[in-house]
């Protein structure tokens, strides 16, 4: 299930010993949910020397590009 990958990844990274800072986890996002979890994101790795996104989901690749589906998708 990805919502149980999601939460093993998160609980995983929290370990203070590992030193990152988990934004999350966003489980089963809508689309505007998926575009608001994105900018937080982008806003916290302002400055920052690397970061990581973990997502359990669809996707799909259209013209070499890969999109994530949000839960919403049709």
């Amino acid at each position: 299930m990805p919502s149980s990958s999601a939460r093993a990844i998160a609980a995983r990274l929290s370990d203070p010993r590992l030193g990152f800072e988990v934004v999350g986890p966003v489980l089963n996002p809508t689309r505007e949910e998926m575009i608001k979890a994105r900018e937080r994101l982008s806003q916290r790795l302002r400055g920052a020397d690397s970061g990581l996104l973990f997502f359990a989901g669809h996707g799909v690749e259209v013209n070499g590009r890969n999109i994530l589906l949000p839960a919403d998708m049709p």
